[in-house]
């Protein structure tokens, strides 16, 4: 059971109406898109739910129960009573998912509607959850140690047990995991325009930090970023092995980046106003617009086959989407499985975060979760929303009616987008590296790692202000420690699957199912390489798509 579910434990929050222009569809698909979009309420632009979110427990029956497993360590510790033991037991697993499932729904209802009491009882949960899987953790090593071994794992080897239960950690741990998730929390409260916040940033960094070194103390690693890469990301690679990948993305993405941005400047000079127009809603604008998701529809109806299933599945009444235009609502998008005994995926768009882009970056992680699986690597992971993304606009490329300027326009600000991308997650990632190695963190250390590398690479500051890098990578390195580089692997490999549809979109289409449906079989270097890709972490790949 703990195995199972100790992943969980240091969960992050994951964690973007013109009536004077014409949007032009392809005519094939005309006649179809009217007619879904019709059957569409939510496409009104206005908060909708498509599912009710409710739960069964309170948070006072879950911490009666908290008491009530306490009486199954006394049965462990006296060897007695093992049937009393095990319907406790048993009904602190059903207590686990119900507490995982409510903590899910108020974050939830949090993100819709932006209500500090939901967020609240999210945290109440969640620490109710912890402490649930202390309990586990507990009673499970003792069990092992003593005559109620045989009785809870009948015909199972000491290997396969220990490997069901995962490693025995003391209380301490646990106050250690509780004490990073507040930290990690308290940064919703901060105000990222305030002039103080990356001096308050450093404060908490610094217990973060310290907090981080001593935990590696439990879990046998004599790094956390290592610890968290291999654990928290299911990566197969180590964090030293990003550092020829940083070396390739200076080499290659940098001056890329430049070319790209002067490319779209250009583009843009040539747009008419109507076509300025038209631009500036698909970029910025919700695709929740009728004539904006018209053009989603149509992608969705030429993709076909299971993709075309699995959005009408998603996007219908009753489909497990969340789309909040409130005032207070979370500044977010993400995709995530309720913990519902059917581990039901669902996705939500916050306010500023449901552009065209956005819908169809979130839809690739649902498509996946619905058709692959969910347990590769998040580098993979983020590849297939951001492949998603470029098989989009390969789509709006090549079989629709817009201009040749809107289209390029469209392309070259998306190219320049993820390369500026790929340089800041690389960044971050180079930061971290420098932080977590920090025997005795003080006050200032990511400022100094991020004057480091800009001193070093001077021309950073042409793509991204350091004051700027300094602030964010203050927030992100706290909020989400070891997950950005996954945005900068798998953007290296959806610009791959980007180049590869410029020649034949049905090749990429086929390349990205295989990442999708197939990856479960394979680690993350060896998804790309099975799915026609080059590995991100050679020379050969930043050459084939950035030369």
């Amino acid at each position: 059971m703990i195995k199972k579910i100790i992943g969980l434990l240091l969960l992050f929050l994951l964690i973007f109406s013109i009536s004077s222009c014409n949007l032009i569809v392809p005519q094939d698909y005309t006649s179809i898109i009217s007619t879904n979009i019709e059957k569409k309420p939510w496409l009104s632009t206005k908060t909708a739910l498509g599912k009710s979110l409710t739960y069964d427990v309170t948070q006072d029956e879950a911490k009666e129960y908290l008491v009530n497993l306490e009486e199954g360590t006394t049965y462990v510790d006296a060897e007695n009573y093992f049937d009393r033991f095990k319907q406790i037991y048993e009904k602190g697993s059903t207590y686990y998912y119900n507490v995982s499932y409510a903590s899910e729904i108020e974050y939830l209802i949090y993100s819709v509607y932006g209500n500090a009491e939901n967020y609240d009882k999210f945290l109440a949960f969640d620490q109710i959850r912890i402490d649930i899987i202390e309990w586990f953790n507990k009673v499970e090593h003792k069990a092992f140690k003593n005559s109620f071994k045989s009785k809870l794992w009948p015909n199972m080897s000491d290997e396969e047990i220990l490997d069901e239960i995962g490693e025995e950690y003391p209380k301490r741990y646990y106050e250690i995991v509780k004490e990073m998730r507040e930290i990690e929390t308290s940064l919703l409260e901060l105000d990222y325009s305030a002039t103080t916040f990356v001096s308050t940033c450093d404060i908490l960094y610094v217990k973060y930090l310290t907090l981080a070194k001593e935990i590696c103390e439990y879990v046998g690693s004599n790094e956390y970023l290592e610890y968290i890469y291999k654990h928290e990301y299911n990566r197969d690679y180590h964090p030293n092995d990003t550092n020829s990948f940083f070396d390739n993305v200076i080499k290659y993405v940098l001056p890329y980046c430049l070319s790209a941005y002067d490319n779209y400047s250009y583009l843009s000079s040539l747009l008419t106003r109507g076509e300025a127009k038209f631009v500036e809603a698909f970029l910025n604008e919700t695709g929740f617009d009728p004539g904006r998701f018209s053009y989603i529809e149509s992608y969705k109806e030429f993709v076909g086959g299971i993709f075309k299933e699995t959005f009408d599945n998603l996007f219908t009444e009753g489909g497990a989407y969340f789309i909040s235009f409130e005032p207070n609502g979370q500044e977010s998008a993400f995709q995530a499985n309720f913990s519902d005994g059917n581990n039901t995926p669902y996705v939500f768009y916050g306010p500023g975060y449901s552009k065209a882009i956005s819908i169809i970056h979130e839809f690739g992680h649902y498509f996946n979760s619905v058709n692959g699986s969910d347990e590769g690597s998040y580098d993979l992971m983020e590849t297939h929303s951001q492949a998603n993304e470029y098989l989009f606009l390969n789509y709006l490329a090549k079989y629709t009616n817009l201009s040749d300027t809107i289209k390029n326009t469209l392309l070259y600000y998306h190219i320049y987008d993820s390369t500026e991308t790929i340089l800041i997650s690389s960044i971050v990632n180079e930061v971290e590296k420098i932080c977590y190695n920090k025997d005795n963190p003080t006050t200032g250390e990511v400022t100094r790692a991020v004057n480091q590398i800009y001193q070093k690479y001077p021309a950073l500051s042409n793509v991204y202000n350091k004051t700027n890098m300094i602030k964010y990578a203050s927030y992100v390195t706290l909020y989400s420690p070891g997950y950005y580089i996954s945005y900068a692997t798998s953007l290296v490999g959806s610009l791959n699957i980007s180049k590869i549809a410029q020649d034949s979109f049905d090749d990429a289409k086929n390349a990205y199912y295989k990442l999708v449906i197939e990856s479960i079989d394979y680690g993350f270097k060896d998804s790309y390489i099975n799915s026609g890709l080059k590995d991100p972490f050679t020379e050969e790949a930043f050459k084939y798509i950035f030369e």
